[in-house]
């Protein structure tokens, strides 16, 4: 018995072309997607994790000059997760500049790493109120209608739109 294992961005946007993830709410965003390093980098997929974003209406992509298989690290696979760096500029925070000159007002991630390490520069640059760090599937989230189907009665009927 085998297994595919497949990226959030590679299962949702399966989803979404077989016709089972509909995005009905637009966003009304400019968004950057940050590459995770490994998969970008080592592994090539980054196709995915773009379908997904452009399908949601009124986002705006804008691509990092550092990003697909040129992508640059946020800092945890370098183990900065774990330690403290002393002097300079930390790996988190050069990223997030690198991310920031796109001017897009969300970064899109797809690793629980890289989320923590960008949420930790932008609380670090006092960049709360202008830009959002938000896990592709959060976005999808609050992409899709989520509004449960009611019956004649008004009765909630389940599976209306929903994955």
């Amino acid at each position: 018995m085998g297994y595919e294992v497949l990226h959030e961005a590679e299962f949702l946007d399966e989803l979404r072309r077989a016709g089972r993830l509909r995005f009905e709410k637009a966003l009304a965003a400019r968004i950057t997607y940050h590459d995770p390093c490994f998969m970008a980098r080592h592994d090539g997929k980054w196709e995915s994790a773009r379908a997904l974003l452009g399908a949601i209406p009124e986002t705006e992509l804008e691509e990092a000059a550092e990003s697909k298989n040129r992508t640059y690290c946020c800092g945890a696979g370098g183990g900065c997760f774990w330690k403290e760096e002393i002097g300079g500029t930390r790996i988190n925070e050069h990223r997030l500049i690198q991310l920031t000159r796109t001017r897009a007002e969300t970064v899109a991630v797809g690793c629980p790493f890289c989320m923590t390490m960008l949420e930790d520069a932008v609380k670090a640059r006092s960049l709360e109120e202008t830009i959002r760090v938000r896990d592709l599937s959060e976005l999808v989230a609050e992409a899709i209608d989520s509004t449960p189907a009611t019956n004649e009665a008004g009765t909630p009927i389940s599976g209306k739109k929903m994955i």
